[in-house]
């Protein structure tokens, strides 16, 4: 009868094992802080770069001038094109930010169109449109994020 035991207790272990090497593997993904950067453009000299969300504007690694501010940027779900849809910077929690020439600004997230003035309203840039097919359904037309996990600011606050 032990016998018999010992050899139950034997297939088991070895089912268990086999179970155990047949699962995928889980493993925890490596996040990088490159895993978070965002678009950016430099308003100076229009250079487009990645760079790590931040407030305010940053400095453009092409020019130098510290006119860098969020590319915000769309996808359209109906012809899959990706676009800027507009710009943001970022200065809330400030205390208190200055614009390009210095000059303070009131703590808020300032938002405009490429070539347009700043807003510290987001609905004041009307509807988000694609370029390519026109698309204005804003259940299709959609901000597109950047981090793991679909996180990543920017957008409506």
């Amino acid at each position: 009868m032990a016998k018999k035991m010992g050899t139950v207790v034997a297939c088991l272990v070895a089912i268990g094992v086999g179970v155990y090497l047949a699962l995928p593997k889980r493993q925890i993904p490596k996040i990088r802080a490159a895993d978070y950067y965002r678009p950016w453009v430099c308003e100076a000299c229009g250079h487009t770069f990645r760079g790590p969300s931040a407030q305010g504007m940053l400095a453009c690694p092409q020019c130098g001038k510290k006119r860098a501010v969020w590319s915000v940027v769309y996808t359209c779900g109906k012809c899959g094109a990706e676009f800027e849809a507009y710009r943001a910077r970022d200065y809330s929690g400030t205390d208190p930010g200055t614009d390009e020439a210095g000059e303070p600004v009131v703590p808020a997230t300032y938002y405009k169109r490429a070539g347009g003035t700043w807003t510290t309203n987001r609905d004041d840039l009307g509807t988000i449109t694609c370029p390519k097919c026109k698309n204005a359904d804003p259940a299709t037309v959609t901000e597109k994020r950047f981090a793991p996990g679909g996180g990543g600011g920017g957008g409506k606050r």
